[in-house]
């Protein structure tokens, strides 16, 4: 029901330079000194680019260099931008600590590129090689800004709510007419070229308590301890210490890796990060209904 995040490495030296393989060219990663290259388009066009930022606080200022293109990651360090030009691109990433440029070539008009980014100081680096595509899955992180029947705005974004198969929060099924401007919530979907996102499920990130005391949270952290659980139908449901925070497993519980597969809870182990989303017990523990890693 969930997907997620990316992995990178990063370079050492502000000066190092890496060609990287992207869609129809190559990329090169630079330094924040604003020197992008001369071939960087200044005008806005008809391509999109998305990318998933490694370790990427929520708020990191992502730009097209020589436009006025200019957004920002969310909790889980994603982030899109629409009327991208064709042909090379200088991306900037800016934010506390950080002044990175990455250059990707190969940007087409009615594609979107899809990429992802490990960023450290004055250096960003692509670990795989760019995709595009004509959509592309994608998932997000916003609120919700403003309602129009089927098409929500969100944290910016456009989102169309036509072809949606779910709307969740925690294990109840919700209705589009049940989605309030201010609510939270977390998108997956198909990103278009023209930067809309058609989405396929949505789930509500804040819960108001029940009567049973009950609330819905979500949260990453690392797997500090993990305690065996019963086995049933060849899955393991562990019991785990996260980021200090019990949280329970159980027939209920999806485990996924952040490419959208799934996987054993008993791959479950100590160092691991992980993405958390269930109900909040009068106790203080979590009652799981998604873990991603």
């Amino acid at each position: 029901m969930r997907r997620t995040r990316t992995v990178g490495l990063t370079i050492a030296g502000p000066c190092l330079a890496l060609l990287v393989a992207a869609c129809g060219g190559s990329g090169s990663v630079t330094g924040g000194d604003g020197k992008a290259p001369t071939s960087t388009p200044a005008a806005a066009g008809n391509a999109t680019v998305q990318g998933s930022v490694l370790n990427g606080d929520e708020g990191l200022q992502v730009g097209v260099v020589g436009t006025t293109l200019t957004t920002k990651t969310d909790e889980d360090g994603q982030f899109a931008l629409s009327r991208v030009p064709a042909g090379t691109v200088t991306l900037q990433f800016q934010g506390p600590g950080v002044n990175a440029q990455l250059v990707v070539n190969g940007v087409q008009d009615q594609k979107v590129t899809t990429i992802k980014v490990k960023v450290s100081g004055s250096n960003a680096q692509m670990p795989t090689a760019p995709t595009c595509q004509p959509d592309a899955d994608t998932f997000f992180t916003g609120a919700i800004e403003s309602i129009n029947g089927k098409t929500l705005i969100v944290a910016g974004r456009t989102v169309d709510m036509s072809q949606v198969r779910k709307i969740w929060r925690g294990d109840r099924r919700l209705s589009i007419d049940d989605l309030k401007v201010g609510e939270k919530i977390k998108v997956w979907g198909k990103l278009r070229s023209d930067g809309v996102v058609v989405a396929d499920e949505i789930t509500l990130m804040a819960g108001t308590p029940g009567d049973d005391g009950k609330s819905w949270i979500a949260f990453s952290g690392i797997i500090e301890a993990v305690y065996g659980g019963a086995i049933r139908q060849s899955c393991t449901y562990p019991t785990l210490i996260v980021s200090g925070k019990k949280v329970t497993t159980g027939s209920g519980t999806k485990f996924l890796n952040s490419n959208g597969t799934s996987y054993d809870g008993a791959e479950l182990a100590v160092g691991q990060r992980v993405y958390v989303e269930g109900y909040k017990q009068t106790s203080g523990s979590v009652s799981a209904s998604l873990v991603q890693r």
